[in-house]
């Protein structure tokens, strides 16, 4: 178990900073800022998209928590719910149909990023208290 904790310590460092880049992106975005390679909020929306895509590649609950309890924890089970929603509004913002209160490309960086965020947290809430416990 020692073993996969500490795979899932550097899994989860990549995939903070991921977060963080994600995180500039989306206030750039939201604030009127030029960013490098992104000239609209579409570019923007894919962007933030892929780089949460790799998040959970590199980190994700499921591997975090996997590790220990298993893929049908409740904490798993949110964050599958999370990374669908965020698939959605994506989705729906990229054919350009309104979402509930989403109804551009910016709302839908907006939901996404705080999505994200919640997702997130809650993996690295998971993760503090299970290291704390090992």
């Amino acid at each position: 178990m020692g073993q996969s904790l500490a795979v899932a310590s550097k899994n989860n460092w990549l995939a903070s900073i991921l977060g963080l880049l994600a995180l500039v992106v989306v206030v750039a975005l939201l604030t009127g800022r030029k960013v490098p390679l992104i000239n609209s909020d579409r570019a923007g929306l894919i962007a933030v998209l892929v780089i949460g895509m790799l998040m959970c590649m590199a980190g994700g609950i499921g591997k975090t928590i996997n590790a220990t309890v298993g893929w049908t924890h409740v904490i798993n089970l949110l964050g599958y719910l999370l990374g669908a929603m965020i698939l959605v509004v994506a989705a729906m913002a990229l054919l350009k149909q309104p979402f509930f209160w989403v109804n551009s490309e910016r709302a839908a960086i907006l939901t996404i990023g705080v999505l994200g965020l919640i997702k997130w947290l809650i993996a690295m809430v998971f993760y503090v208290v299970l290291n704390k416990s090992a």
